[in-house]
């Protein structure tokens, strides 16, 4: 092993040894001894330390359990130089910086000759100049100082300050002080140039950090302290080692007059201490990186990542002062709070360690990509922390074995027992040493539960030791879970009957139930599963179910167990009654299959037949229609009593009525309203129309029942599109409506809010002026002249629809007049089933009027299919225009000009209405066919 060794500068010494005397003022803490032989022992707990021997004149260092001279070999970092005292009594020895002592002019003083003051020595005061030789001060000129700063490493921004300070005995600020921002994402900093009074400085950084444990920044800023000497440095890093060592290094230096590296060295050892970390690296705090590579360095993050947990940059700085201020006079974290914050974080470390939270911290750290990448092994000494102050010990080599179970006995943990390893105290967590990993992890309840009882016969059931309310079977040399009811049924001999063989019916039954040994759903342990109420119901008389035994074929047995169920015996097993078996007291079985009875003396039929999956058999009550016709199914046929199409009122069910279609009857109105129209629509009128209803309308009969008479017309050869058409009569009078709003598209229609969707749902919305003069083919010069003659004449007969115009209408169609309207309205009123025309003529969904039920929508009654599209609001003298009332009110426009104005049908919540509107606004449109148009088509049919 390397041996160093540190050498003094001689001159001091050679005084020494010529006879002048060596006060020793003792100031970096250097014991003086008369020989070697009363050094103390060099361990590890003094290394580095020195003291000054009279006999060799010399200057020794505790250095890898020797004391070495440094008068001679290596000086390394060491050296020592004297200076005359201000008054010429003599000199002082000044060792890297430090001044050990005096030496005074005159042997041994005892004249005091050339000395100041005194007689023999004995009353001689030191120099004047004595405290300033006791400085610790040396001069230094930096080049630069520069270093990371790191919690995780600070943000772009941060601040960091340099504060000269006075000398290494006060630590006393000077004016020299400076400040430094943040630049780079790694937290280095870096201070130019400076000139120092003495060697030592505080470094502080101010600003929001990395924080490892979220990954994230830290939503606050924090402050970090460090003291450092620079003769021999041009970096110092700023991290939490630093900072928590600032106060105790501070007290051994100015309380307990230790040198500065004599302080920060055992204020190092003491902070690792508290965190349960020993490691034989002598790196100072300013030296660790969080991305370094020594242990020393992973001990720093695994510092920093406890102190962080889940708290914020508030919650760590108050952590930070509280351990700052306990260690800072003795070196120990023992003060009121330090058991229950050192429990607190080990419950942290544990929960995050088990749940794999530290190769998240890990991973973050990668991830951030600073430090070259690397990430040193800080797991291991926050797993030591928790591990320590919990009380479990190492997992694996040196500690416990493989699959120990052990409660955690800190008093302050959140984990924590009594002493007593089955008592649950305040939570039933326990931890196992895993065999795989060697780490310490939560135990599952089988493995707390049946630790230490160790091997037991097969088929042996114990209640959980931790977890009473579970209940494990010992089963192929290994505890397994079982269930309640393993420690519920018992054999004839009185023992537990635990479930260990698949399908196997217990001896013995618990409440009256039967149990059966079946597998757990996710296939993982055996447990007793209660038998239905078919199996404790008829197992004890299953050997009776057989055609010739006491439960017949069809014989119905009460539940053993559960009174009023009943099961039927079918082909030797029994099954579930259903309510029609129960009823009628028979079983439906293959015996009797298709079979067809009258139960329990009821009108209705019901018929043997199989599910239909064809798993079971069953009653199976005939449908009403059977009831109903089945005793006049032979008159429903073409030149019976009840021909074909024919309504028949039901037998049983007294107001339903029937048809008779295609030799069957089925339910009324399953195809349209057949009911109302007293009328069946069958496949023998199918295609066919006819006049029907108290409306007298067309109807033809579809394959969806009967429908109004309506064709898809093209009634726009311009654009091709189709609208359907209802046909009304009225008073005789044939009437042809579109049951749709128009859609074409002109130069002064509008969609609501102008948006095409709205088009293609609602209709386009048309002003009387462009609804009137939009006659297919007409020039503009002509639809000028239209808007004049409109605008200035009152034409006569305007209410006759043979004087209204085609307009915007298809060919032989025309924008309707209010006589019309009236007549449609009154149509209605005399015809509608609902209260009001309204809901009578609007379509059955797209209305939103609130407070309303059904939100508004009506009942369609005749296929005209009114909707909500609103319209257009034009006030012209405001210059004012909206669009209004979408799925709220329809307004139908009406050719009816008066003046500047428009008419228009509006539908809403009430009745239906005409109103008078500006000529501006627009609605609207439903074309209604031509008289001589109908006549043309009539003709041609």
């Amino acid at each position: 092993m390397k041996k160093t060794y540190l050498a003094f500068a001689s001159a001091a010494f050679l005084l020494a040894a010529c006879g002048d005397t060596v006060e020793n003022v003792n100031q970096m803490g250097m014991d003086v001894v008369d020989s070697v032989a009363d050094l103390p022992k060099c361990t590890s707990s003094n290394e580095g330390e020195q003291a000054l021997v009279k006999g060799e004149a010399s200057v020794r260092v505790c250095v890898e359990g020797e004391w070495f001279a440094t008068s001679s070999g290596d000086a390394g970092d060491f050296s020592c130089k004297t200076e005359e005292l201000k008054d010429g009594s003599g000199l002082k020895i000044i060792c890297n910086g430090d001044s050990i002592g005096v030496v005074l002019n005159g042997e041994k003083g005892d004249s005091g000759k050339d000395g100041k003051d005194g007689s023999d020595g004995k009353d001689a005061d030191l120099p004047n100049d004595t405290l300033e030789a006791d400085s610790e001060q040396v001069a230094v000129s930096l080049d630069s100082l520069a270093g990371y700063s790191q919690k995780g490493p600070f943000l772009k921004g941060s601040t960091v300050y340099l504060y000269e300070l006075s000398d290494g005995r006060t630590l006393k600020q000077t004016n020299g002080n400076f400040t430094s921002i943040i630049t780079r994402d790694d937290g280095r900093y870096k201070f130019t140039a400076r000139d120092l009074v003495s060697q030592y400085a505080m470094i502080v950084v101010d600003g929001n950090y990395r924080n490892e444990v979220t990954g994230k920044p830290s939503e606050a800023s924090i402050r970090l302290r460090a003291i450092t000497d620079m003769r021999k440095r041009s970096d110092a890093n700023i991290n939490l080692l630093t900072h928590l060592e600032f106060d105790r290094v501070y007290y051994l230096v100015t309380r307990e007059k230790k040198t500065v590296k004599q302080a920060k060295k055992q204020a190092q050892k003491e902070i690792f201490k508290a965190f349960h970390i020993e490691i034989d690296e002598n790196a100072d705090a300013e030296d660790l990186d969080v991305f370094g590579k020594t242990d020393a360095d992973a001990a720093l993050l695994a510092i920093s990542v406890l102190l962080q947990g889940d708290g914020n940059a508030t919650d760590l700085s108050i952590l930070l002062t509280e351990i700052s201020d306990d260690i800072a006079a003795d070196g120990k974290w023992d003060g009121e709070k330090a058991d229950s914050i050192r429990a607190e974080i080990a419950d942290w470390a544990a929960t995050a360690d088990t749940a794999g939270r530290l190769d998240s911290v890990f991973n973050h750290v990668k991830g951030w990509g600073l430090g070259g990448g690397n990430v040193p092994d800080f797991k291991k000494f926050v797993r030591n922390f928790w591990y320590t102050e919990n009380k479990l010990g190492a997992c694996g080599d040196g500690g416990s074995l493989p699959g120990t179970v052990k409660e955690v006995s800190n008093k302050n943990s959140k984990r924590y027992y009594a002493e007593n390893y089955t008592d649950i105290g305040t939570t039933d967590v326990r931890f196992i040493c895993d065999s795989t990993s060697s780490l310490w992890r939560p135990a599952t309840n089988i493995e707390k539960d049946t630790a230490r009882w160790g091997v037991v016969n097969e088929g042996m059931v114990h209640v959980g030791q931790i977890n009473r309310n579970l209940t494990y079977v010992f089963q192929a040399d290994r505890w397994r879970l079982g269930t309640a009811m393993d420690s519920l049924l018992k054999k004839k001999d009185g023992s537990y009957d635990a479930c260990l063989k698949e399908d196997v019916i217990s001896e013995s039954t618990y409440e009256g139930y039967y149990y059966r040994c079946n597998l757990s759903v996710d296939g993982a342990i055996l447990g007793w599963v209660k038998t239905d109420d078919l199996f404790n119901d008829t197992y004890d008389s299953l050997s009776e179910c057989k055609k010739d035994g006491r439960y017949g074929d069809g014989t119905l047995l009460e539940g053993r167990v559960n009174k009023g169920h009943f099961y039927a015996c079918d082909s030797g097993a029994f099954r579930v009654a259903n309510p029609a078996e129960v009823t009628g007291g028979l079983g439906c079985t293959s015996y009797n299959l298709d079979t067809l009875v009258i139960l329990n003396n009821q009108d209705s039929y019901y018929r043997c037949e199989r599910s239909m999956d064809g798993s079971v058999l069953e009653w199976v009550k005939t449908d009403e229609a059977f009831d109903d016709t089945y005793d006049s199914l032979s008159e429903c046929r073409k030149g019976g009593r009840y021909g074909d199409g024919t309504l028949l009122e039901g037998r049983v069910n007294k107001g339903h009525f029937y048809v008779c279609d295609s030799g069957a009857f089925r339910l009324a109105d399953k195809y349209g309203a057949e009911l109302a129209l007293q009328k069946g629509c069958t496949s023998y009128n199918r295609g066919l129309n006819d006049t029907l209803g108290a409306w007298r309308s067309s109807f033809t009969c579809t394959p969806n029942g009967w429908v109004f008479d309506s064709a898809n017309v093209i009634t726009d050869t311009d654009d091709g599109k189709t609208y359907k058409t209802i046909r009304i009569i009225a008073d005789t009078d044939t009437m042809f409506w579109m049951a749709e709003n128009l859609n074409k598209e002109t130069e002064e229609s509008k969609c609501y809010d102008d948006k095409e969707y709205n088009c293609n749902q609602y209709g386009r919305l048309y002003t009387l002026f462009d609804a009137a003069c939009s006659e297919t083919g007409t020039t503009d010069v002509a639809r000028d002249e239209c808007h004049s003659y409109l605008s200035n004449v009152v034409v006569d007969g305007i209410d006759d629809p043979r004087n209204a115009p085609r307009g915007v209408c298809p060919v032989g169609w025309h924008v309707p007049v209010k006589k019309e309207f009236y007549q449609l309205r009154d149509f209605v009123n005399i015809n509608k089933e609902t209260e009001t025309t309204a809901a009578a003529l609007k379509s059955t969904t797209g209305w939103y009027l609130t407070g309303l039920e059904n939100n508004g929508n009506g009942a369609d009654e005749f296929g005209f299919n009114v909707l909500p599209g609103g319209m257009f609001n034009h006030n012209y003298v405001e210059n004012v225009t909206e669009f209004k009332d979408i799925r709220e009110s329809a307004y139908i426009l009406v050719y009816d000009y008066e003046g500047f104005y428009a008419h228009a049908f509006v539908i809403n919540d009430g009745d239906v209405v005409v109103s008078d509107y500006s000529g501006y606004n627009a609605f609207s449109v439903r074309c209604v066919m031509d008289k001589d148009w109908i006549t043309k088509i009539r003709q041609n049919q």
